[in-house]
């Protein structure tokens, strides 16, 4: 019998990929988002509605990817911020308690590897957060830990299906195309996968349904002007375009980790699988342009 998983935040940038990628694998996927036109669209800050929606929906698993991501303006409006990658989370876990339907309803929970600074690889119970997007991320972990849920970290990287929404690597290969410098950091350190293989992992985590806090990623790193750097030469683009810059040399609103690398040894070990290179990765990234 085929898991009914529903997808909160659905029409985002990972939600984009992951959902015809369950689909493709034989899964039943409800898509959840803030539009009207959302295959079901219930109040997300209403724990009413929410309880009320699951009991109807009645899903084996939920994968929540609704979140405030951008880092600065996480810093300039915190309220929002919390809202979605806090409180939400905290509504959603007492709705699945209140509801239980199922006792083995499991939430998949999406956070991230702005959790950590200084010095990686690090490991799960290394989480320092400097700015208020990893902080609010990683309150709404704890927030996830009060059921049974898979908590995953991660980073990732490809090229973007959500309309409106450019990934890294759309911003530096339109940029270099159109002949444009840019500016990248080489102090910046981080560990991604590509979309496709966080999507088949996520997969992984909907069949095996481990609970527990796991850093998902690629089994090393590099920093963000080198990624920069082979990605162009996997494209055939002007590397002379690319101006690697240290973090503190850019102005910006929020604090940055400088080390994001993941120590993803806990993951590979629980789901019994390999983490690829991080140069595979971009592999996989440069496929996406050609």
């Amino acid at each position: 019998m085929k898991k009914k998983i529903l997808v909160l935040g659905a029409y985002g940038f990972l939600g984009s990929s992951l959902c015809p990628i369950l689909k493709k694998f034989g899964f039943e996927i409800i898509k959840h988002g803030r539009n009207k036109e959302s295959e079901t669209n219930f109040n997300m800050s209403d724990l009413s509605d929410v309880q009320r929606s699951l009991k109807i929906l009645n899903p084996d698993v939920i994968i929540n990817l609704i979140a405030f991501t951008n880092v600065d303006e996480c810093e300039k409006n915190k309220n929002k911020a919390e809202m979605a990658n806090v409180k939400v989370v905290k509504i959603l876990t007492k709705a699945i308690k209140n509801v239980s339907m199922k006792n083995n309803l499991h939430l998949i929970h999406i956070s991230t590897d702005q959790v950590y600074n200084g010095r990686g690889l690090h490991t799960e119970e290394d989480a320092e957060p400097i700015n208020f997007y990893g902080k609010s991320k990683y309150m709404g972990e704890k927030e996830a830990s009060k059921i049974g849920s898979t908590i995953l970290r991660v980073n990732f990287i490809g090229k973007s299906n959500k309309a409106g929404k450019k990934s890294l690597s759309d911003w530096i290969v339109e940029s270099l195309r159109e002949k444009k410098k840019i500016n990248v950091f080489k102090d910046v350190i981080f560990s991604p996968l590509h979309i496709s293989n966080l999507c088949k992992n996520i997969m992984v985590v909907v069949e095996k349904q481990l609970s527990g806090i796991f850093n998902l990623g690629s089994c090393n790193g590099m920093s963000k002007a080198e990624f920069a750097f082979q990605l162009s030469k996997l494209l055939n683009l002007d590397e002379n375009l690319i101006n690697p810059v240290n973090l503190k040399q850019v102005k910006l609103t929020a604090d940055r980790p400088l080390n994001m690398q993941m120590n993803v040894k806990k993951y590979e070990k629980m789901f019994k699988v390999s983490l690829d290179d991080v140069k595979e990765q971009i592999i996989l990234t440069a496929n996406d342009y050609k």
